[in-house]
Formats: C-alpha cells, sequence, structure tokens
C-alpha cells in the first residue's frame, strides 16, 4: 500500500514538474516572440525616422539653397553727334534669391541680330570670348552679365519689325550643400523697342525697350 502510495506521489509530482517545464516553454515562446515583434517595430521606426531625417534635410535644402534667375535687364543709351557712333547696351541682372550663397557662379551672355526669328533648331551657343571667372553671389545679392551692344541704326530696324535682336545666356554655380548636383539657369529674350533710338530720352523722346521670353531656352536646373 505504502509502495502506491509513494508511487502516485511521485507520479503527481511528475505531472507538476512537467506542466511547470510546459509554461516555462510556452512563457519563453511568447517572451521570443514579444522580443521579435518590438524588434521589428524597432527597424521600422529606424527605418521611418531615417526617412523623416532625410524629408527635412531635403526641404532644409530647397528652401535655403542658392537660386539664382534673371531678376531684369538694364539698358543705358550712348547718342553721339555722329549717328553712326550711337549704340546702346543691354546688361542682364541676375539675383540670388536663396538663403546662402553660391558656389563656383560662372555668367555667359550672348546675343545676336538677325533677318528672321531664331529657327527652331537653333542652338544658342556661349560667348566664345567671355572670360568667365567663377565668383560668389551671397543670398538676396544682385550681379551684372557682360553688356551686349546694339547700335541706333540697328534698334531702329528691330523696332520697325525689318530685323530681331535676341539675347541669351546662362547662370552656372553650385549650391553650399555637399551631394547636390551643378545648378544652371538659362533665358532668352528677343528686344522691342519705342522711341527714337538717335535721340537721348527725354519729354518729347520717351525711350522704352522691353523683352520677350523666346519658348525654347527659358528654364532652370533640370526643367
Amino acid at each position: 500500500v505504502r509502495t502506491t502510495i509513494l508511487t502516485g506521489l511521485l507520479f503527481c509530482v511528475g505531472l507538476i514538474q512537467a506542466g511547470f517545464f510546459l509554461w516555462q516553454l510556452l512563457l519563453m515562446r511568447r517572451t521570443v516572440g514579444d522580443t521579435n515583434i518590438a524588434a521589428t517595430a524597432a527597424k521600422e521606426s529606424a527605418n521611418a525616422a531615417k526617412q523623416t531625417v532625410a524629408t527635412m534635410k531635403e526641404t532644409a535644402e530647397r528652401q535655403l539653397r542658392a537660386y539664382v534667375f534673371l531678376q531684369r535687364f538694364q539698358w543705358t543709351s550712348h547718342i553721339s553727334e555722329e549717328r553712326d557712333h550711337s549704340w546702346w547696351g543691354v546688361t542682364p541682372i541676375w539675383e540670388n534669391s536663396g538663403q546662402t550663397p553660391t558656389r563656383q557662379l560662372a555668367i555667359n551672355i550672348n546675343s545676336s541680330l538677325r533677318d528672321d526669328p531664331l529657327p527652331h533648331d537653333f542652338t544658342f551657343p556661349p560667348a566664345t570670348n567671355e572670360y568667365n571667372t567663377p565668383v560668389v553671389l551671397g543670398p538676396k545679392g544682385v550681379t551684372s552679365g557682360s553688356v551686349v551692344r546694339i547700335s541706333s541704326a540697328d534698334l531702329l530696324s528691330v523696332k520697325k519689325g525689318e530685323k530681331y535682336f535676341y539675347v541669351w545666356g546662362w547662370a552656372k554655380y553650385r549650391d553650399v550643400f555637399s551631394d547636390t548636383p551643378p545648378r544652371i539657369t538659362k533665358f532668352c529674350d528677343h528686344i522691342l523697342f519705342a522711341g527714337d533710338p538717335f535721340k537721348r530720352i527725354s519729354n518729347e523722346n520717351i525711350c522704352e525697350m522691353s523683352f520677350g521670353h523666346h519658348p525654347k531656352y527659358n528654364y532652370a536646373d533640370d526643367e
């Protein structure tokens, strides 16, 4: 009888130990599962944070980077008593509207007086006689490109629609941020004129020079 009781007790102890072991095994599996879930969540959070940082960096660079564009044209008359010596100068004015300075800014300006409008396949060649020394243009700063000249006689022909005068060029530069591509802004405009180009500007000779955009060569960066 004692042997039977002892055997029963041992069997009960074995059952208890087996149940405890099974409980530990289930607890370990649950812990491992929770750990995997936590690790996955941590990885996803890290990736989301990394993407957020990249987006914030891209947004900051876009908002703070240098952006050079053609602000306006400045034009002046050089009238001489000798009609053949009268001419007008046209100067492109560039502005950096960004919050940071440019790096390695180079500007090239060219022009062409023609008997007809620019053809569709015109290549807008750069001026070969310009010495493009890189300069720095600070935030909200302005600088000028090279002056292009047109005689008063030719300007009168432009006014009458007998000739066409085009001015084009580009500004190439980099911004202050690392791992960003080179920047470029291009323009092409044709001149329209009102007034007598052989006479000095006065109340009796109100002159106006305006500029029309060409459809092919006005864009910035990768537009």
